[in-house]
């Protein structure tokens, strides 16, 4: 018995041992970056909590220990806090210069492109996005409208508007531009262009966080009715990515509302944070050099030749303190710059509008896509597997620009929803409607015709004629039946109706024929309460009697009545 204790004690230990590890934390309290890439200046400080008893800390760079280690350069640093139960916790830090040079990405320029601008993201985007929510309008009949979405962009001069809302049917919605420095508000208005019958909108707006702060959305249109726009904001407490704004409308009683073109739905508010990744400040210069003995001082220079581009950026305040990064310039002058971006669709034989991106040569364009449709864009529908679309684009110039992009939905059955056969029934009675979903992601939601949206796929309802009901279904994915809607008739039987007469008085020992009057459709079955079956009888009631009498009709339809018999009375 005491081996059986001291085993069930070690157990116990051991649990309690393993339960107390998990509160065991290390977090980096403080860092405090080097200040030149040269330099050994940086910092880190930790803390731990949770711990039992002391902690030791073991880094992975020879010379430090402690919570607290300084002259760091500029790397990475890992570490591992044990404490006296044996728990531990690892936690790895990169430190970065303070001081930083981006000369941004490689350039290509293309077609009639005479110079380009250096120095990183001079203009940032602000765009519709499918990453978090599917992007979608609904019209009256729950059917998705197509639309082009036009991103905005904030910074250093910033690209005009260059679509024509006109040349189509489609839905345009632009996010609108502004020309903006660091510390400047920017209030960028999202308006639409053929906003015609729509019911519902769900989209997701993405934007750099490391160049613009989101501020609010604010001058939601009040023509819509009920736009409440509830929108949810990427916070480190809500699990949403930074960068996305996610927007949803959809008007209950399911009456289309139409726009005038350039209308505003909302604005969208930012702060410019910053506009390139090079450090800036009084005592901060640039230098960049280049081909043919280029050389400028200038954060975001323009360039005409092709080649390696070097920016050295110096703090003149420290001795020996400066960074550098390059960038490779390419000029294809016979080219077009043409960019297609693959899709992947949350729902099957969902509209994806395949819009390029052109960069160089001279409008006006000619498209040709492998589908042999000639125009700018192209709207097609996902479908499980992938399917490539090649698109050739010529300038009035004589440059040819080529992409490819491919779309396919995520794999899985698409929502199906079926609402079983038409259903009879009879005067006074209730119907139970039984949707039934399948595919898709649950959970579901339903949406019936009489505007009903509901998680409960059953219904009960009490016709009074022929009615036709349909509903759709819609998945956790925002994916509705590409069938569209399932739909029924209730259809009322032929009724029957029975009369038994008015009461009657008798005297004791009298018999009585009760004979009933069936109107409607013939009477296949009776039920008396006295448990006769014919469709008349006769009854020598002793004493005052209630006798009712149920008929059943061809359908299957129900009729009752009664009548009293007052035996003794005047």
């Amino acid at each position: 018995m005491k081996v059986f204790y001291s085993a069930l004690f070690l157990v116990l230990l051991h649990g309690m041992a393993h339960a107390q590890c998990e509160d065991f934390t290390l977090t980096v309290s403080d860092v405090q970056p080097p200040s030149c890439p040269n330099a050994s200046d940086g910092a880190i400080t930790l803390s731990a909590a949770g711990a039992q008893g002391m902690v030791s800390y073991a880094w992975t760079e020879t010379g430090l220990s402690g919570p607290s280690v300084s002259g760091l350069a500029p790397g990475t640093y890992s570490v591992t806090a044990t404490d006296d139960a044996g728990c531990q916790a690892v936690e790895t830090v990169a430190l970065e210069a303070a001081l930083a040079a981006d000369a941004g990405p490689d350039v290509e320029a293309y077609c009639g492109a005479e110079s380009v601008s250096l120095g990183g993201a001079a203009i940032t985007e602000i765009s519709f996005s499918s990453d978090i929510t599917p992007i979608e309008f609904s019209d009256s009949n729950q059917e998705i409208v197509p639309f082009r979405g036009i991103s905005g962009e904030v910074g250093f001069a910033p690209a005009p508007d260059s679509f024509d809302p006109a040349s189509s049917d489609s839905l345009y919605v632009e996010i609108g531009s502004a020309t903006a420095s660091v510390g400047d508000v920017v209030c960028l208005p999202v308006r639409v262009y053929n906003f015609t019958d729509i019911v519902g909108a769900a989209f997701t707006i993405n934007y750099d966080s490391a160049h613009l702060n989101f501020i609010e959305v604010t001058g939601l249109n009040p023509n819509l009715p009920g736009f409440t726009a509830a929108f949810n904001i990427a916070t480190p407490n809500n699990g949403l990515n930074a960068g996305f704004i996610i927007l949803n409308y959809f008007e209950q009683s399911l009456s289309g509302v139409s726009l005038s073109d350039g209308s505003t739905l909302f604005t969208l508010c930012f702060e410019v944070a910053g506009i390139s990744g090079t450090s800036v400040g009084p005592n901060i210069t640039y230098q960049w050099t280049g081909p043919s003995n280029f050389t400028i001082s200038e954060l975001f220079p323009q360039v005409t030749e092709p080649g390696v581009y070097t920016l050295r950026v110096t703090d003149t305040t420290q001795p020996d303190c400066w960074a550098e990064d390059e960038v490779e310039v390419i000029f294809q002058p016979d080219s077009i710059g043409l960019v297609l971006t693959d899709t992947i669709t949350p729902c099957h034989s969902q509209p994806v509008l395949l819009e390029p991106e052109i960069s160089g040569g001279q409008q006006p364009f000619s498209f040709l896509w492998s589908t042999g449709d000639t125009t700018q864009s192209l709207t097609v529908n996902s479908i499980d597997i992938p399917v490539d679309y090649s698109l050739t684009v010529t300038s009035s110039d004589g440059c040819t620009g080529l992409a490819s992009v491919r779309v396919e939905a995520e794999s899985g059955p698409p929502p199906f929803i079926d609402i079983g056969p038409d259903q009879p029934f009879c005067s006074g009675q209730s119907v139970l409607l039984a949707a039934t979903a399948t595919g898709g992601a649950m959970p579901y939601t339903y949406i019936w015709n009489d505007g009903l949206v509901t998680s409960n796929p059953n219904r009960i309802l009490n016709p009074s004629v022929d009615t036709t009901y349909w509903v759709n279904v819609v998945d956790a994915n925002g994916c509705s039946n590409p069938a569209g809607p399932d739909s029924l008739m209730v259809i009322q039987l032929p009724p029957s109706d029975v009369e038994l007469g008015p009461d009657q008085h008798i005297c004791p020992g009298e018999q009585v024929v009760l004979t009933p009057f069936v109107s409607g459709e013939p009477a296949i079955a009776y039920s008396w309460s006295n448990g006769q079956t014919g469709a008349i009888i006769t009854v020598q009631p002793s004493q005052t009697t209630t006798y009712s009498l149920t008929i059943t009709n061809s359908s299957g339809c129900f009729s009752s009545d009664e009548v009293e018999i007052n035996v003794g009375g005047p």
